[in-house]
């Protein structure tokens, strides 16, 4: 490796200690905060990264998806946070192929958020803009507040 390359793996070394990253948003990264560096060198550094273990897209997409499972996180969230981190075409076409419900996702959220039910309009509106915050559908987001509405409570 070049010592420009070897620079750069080090800078990107401590970047990933913050947090994971695709090996295209590391790459892009670097050439973001190093814009006078060689292309040729950032990608050499990144895939020295990759061969190091230290960039790894499967273990980061699996990380992804438990934390949109433990945070509840609707079908769009996912979409935005796949776009936002950079995974590609292939993760996106994957994250599509998993089967998960999300009309029992947000289902289950809005019973976190409103354990003793929505009684007014008023209430169920406001769950379902804290359940489309949270990047569920409109459709998941309404049927899930009329799942909740005090009185129909527990019919569902």
């Amino acid at each position: 490796m070049t010592p420009s390359a070897e620079r750069l793996y080090k800078k990107a070394l401590g970047r990933l200690s913050i947090s994971d990253m695709t090996p295209r948003g590391l790459y892009e990264w670097l050439i973001e905060k190093e814009p006078d560096a060689d292309h040729g060198d950032a990608k050499e550094a990144v895939r020295q990264l990759f061969r190091d273990g230290f960039v790894n897209e499967e273990r980061y997409f699996g990380e992804l998806l438990s934390e949109g499972e433990r945070k509840l996180w609707g079908e769009l969230k996912f979409k935005e946070e796949l776009k936002k981190r950079r995974f590609g075409d292939k993760y996106a076409k994957r994250f599509a192929s998993l089967e998960i419900d999300f009309c029992e996702r947000a289902k289950a959220l809005a019973k976190t958020l409103c354990p003793n039910g929505v009684s007014s309009d008023a209430e169920k509106r406001k769950l379902i803009s804290r359940l489309a915050a949270k990047g569920h559908s409109f459709e998941n987001a309404r049927s899930a507040a009329l799942s909740v509405t005090s009185g129909d409570a527990g019919e569902e």
